[in-house]
């Protein structure tokens, strides 16, 4: 989640992932960025830095599969300022009919209503009637909701932009094995919850208080890093064994 100078949201389809997980946690860092309240302790996770590591090295592993049988346009990750620039590179190498693209950029400007989107698929590969169709790679032994989630929100962002988008989307697990998944069964979750996002993004943004721990509003996981600083100082009943 990106928020300009002038207040305008950028999501991204991680976004939901992280929403999900922990409502309050993902509002608190929405606090942070609205610059209320005391700044988010900087917590160093061995083990997730290493997850991310192992993450990275699945996806060029796969990479590197899909090159020695397709042709691959790799995009590089642009800054903010080039949000735009970047995606209009991307839907070209779609209207090229590009094999497969790796990393390519979505980028929608937000609205007087809604938030903008920001996101960089993993891989859109070209299937045998010319659709394009969304692959995530994720270590994971079996398909997640939130990453289904995450390749709906690129769906989306192809058909509104007029590329020919397959009817199935697929996540390349840590296994190696790949899942194929209907995109009519995804996409009306995924737009449910995004709206859902969107409305309280709208709401805290709004809102003139900073987020109080155990506003009944948000539900909290109480394990995360954020979660957990809070539970201590407020000896939160999930301290007791078996509560």
């Amino acid at each position: 989640m990106q928020i300009g100078v002038d207040g305008h949201v950028l999501l991204s389809p991680s976004d939901l992932s992280t929403w999900s997980a922990c409502e309050w946690a993902f509002l608190r860092r929405l606090d942070a960025k609205l610059g209320r309240g005391e700044a988010l302790p900087d917590v160093h996770d061995d083990m997730l830095e290493r997850t991310a590591r192992l993450g990275d090295q699945h996806e060029l592993d796969y990479l590197d599969i899909l090159k020695q049988t397709r042709a691959v346009v790799e995009f590089d990750r642009p800054a903010q300022p080039d949000y735009a620039r970047a995606a209009a590179e991307a839907r070209q190498a779609f209207a090229d009919g590009a094999d497969v693209l790796y990393q390519p950029t979505f980028h929608a400007a937000p609205t007087a209503d809604a938030p903008g989107f920001i996101g960089f698929a993993d891989f859109i590969i070209r299937n045998e009637r010319g659709e394009y169709e969304v692959y995530d790679t994720k270590l994971a032994r079996h398909a997640k909701i939130s990453a289904l989630l995450q390749l709906a929100a690129y769906a989306e962002q192809m058909q509104a932009h007029g590329i020919p988008t397959g009817q199935q989307v697929h996540l390349v697990l840590g296994d190696r094995t790949t899942t194929t998944h209907d995109l009519a069964d995804i996409a009306p979750v995924y737009r449910t919850q995004r709206a859902e996002l969107q409305r309280v993004i709208a709401e805290r943004i709004a809102a003139d208080e900073s987020l109080q721990w155990g506003d009944p509003r948000y539900s909290s996981c109480g394990r995360c890093a954020i979660c957990s600083t809070q539970v201590a100082d407020h000896r939160d009943l999930v301290l007791v064994a078996g509560m």
